[in-house]
């Protein structure tokens, strides 16, 4: 029984942690100035102004919901499942009490240092719309939330081996979407038909490919 619900939560926790590792490949790719694409398509893009914006907003709320030790499927909930039933469990590999503990002392820094500036600004901002929001304040950082996902990595890959000998993968998102690669050549390949439309290097498949963009 306790080794079925410890499956349950470490499936739940898994799911968590591979959104927040897309929302963070997400924001980190919308933001990447240095980008060839960056200013070609998502500087002057309000639709995608709009996804980075909602990309953080989920990554707060999603980030709340594994650190916030009252959320059901928080990592330190279930690290407390864990050590309570500890001898009730079939592992793979049975993880010693000190382990544990210390995962648990670890969690519980980063509750301590992170907890407040991402509950504050769910809470006021993002999950509900406090009249007062403009009151608090918010000392909220990406990077914060960034090794917040990365220590939880960390620790649910030793976790899920101890239980049943499987390894994970999170960050399979090192390339930029397709999709802003798509609206840059676009944009490029717009351009390019502008600045040839008036010359006599224009033809009729030329003005093709120019009516299938302007439609």
């Amino acid at each position: 029984m306790e080794t079925n619900q410890l499956k349950i939560k470490l499936e739940e926790t898994y799911r968590l942690l591979v959104e927040l590792e897309r929302l963070k490949s997400d924001i980190q790719h919308l933001s990447n100035q240095n980008a060839d694409y960056f200013k070609i398509a998502v500087q002057k893009s309000h639709f995608l102004y709009r996804t980075y914006f909602n990309a953080i907003k989920l990554l707060v709320i999603d980030t709340n919901k594994i650190l916030n030790p009252t959320q059901d499927f928080s990592l330190h909930k279930t690290l407390n499942f864990m050590i309570s039933n500890h001898k009730n469990i079939h592992w793979h590999e049975s993880p010693r009490m000190e382990e544990l503990n210390n995962y648990n002392l670890e969690i519980e820094s980063l509750i301590y240092n992170k907890l407040e500036s991402i509950k504050t600004l769910r809470d006021k901002n993002y999950a509900h719309l406090d009249k007062n929001r403009e009151n608090y304040k918010y000392n909220f950082r990406l990077i914060d939330a960034y090794e917040t996902i990365g220590k939880f990595q960390e620790i649910y890959r030793n976790l899920i081996f101890n239980f049943n000998g499987s390894g994970v993968v999170f960050n399979t998102w090192n390339n930029p979407p397709n999709e802003i690669i798509f609206l840059s050549k676009y944009h490029m390949l717009r351009k390019s038909l502008l600045e040839l439309h008036f010359t006599d290097r224009w033809n009729d498949e030329l003005d093709k490919l120019f009516r299938i963009i302007r439609t």
